[in-house]
């Protein structure tokens, strides 16, 4: 097995995994709705509700990384001004 493969086939696997799961998926939300009574509006603000909530997940995960990256930039320049202010004694 080569390394040049080794990308396409994982390309193929998420791609495999990602559709096996999208089909499993609509299969459970159909079944829900046609044997168990569920109705559709109830189906649809679940999954308006749940894309919202991760996307609010990603956009805080942005933040806190932003805010995480600006503190470490601070931190080095304490810690280099220190270093400066130690070597000149």
């Amino acid at each position: 097995m080569s390394l040049k493969s080794v990308p396409t086939k994982i390309k193929r696997n998420d791609l495999r995994k990602f559709l096996s799961s999208s089909t499993f998926a609509v299969a459970f939300i159909l079944s829900a709705i046609y044997f168990f009574d569920v109705e559709f509006s109830k189906v649809a603000a679940f999954f308006f509700y749940s894309g919202l909530l991760v996307i609010s997940m990603i956009v805080l995960a942005l933040m806190m990384f932003l805010v995480m990256n600006q503190f470490r930039k601070t931190r080095k320049a304490l810690l280099d001004f220190k270093g400066d202010s130690q070597k000149k004694i």
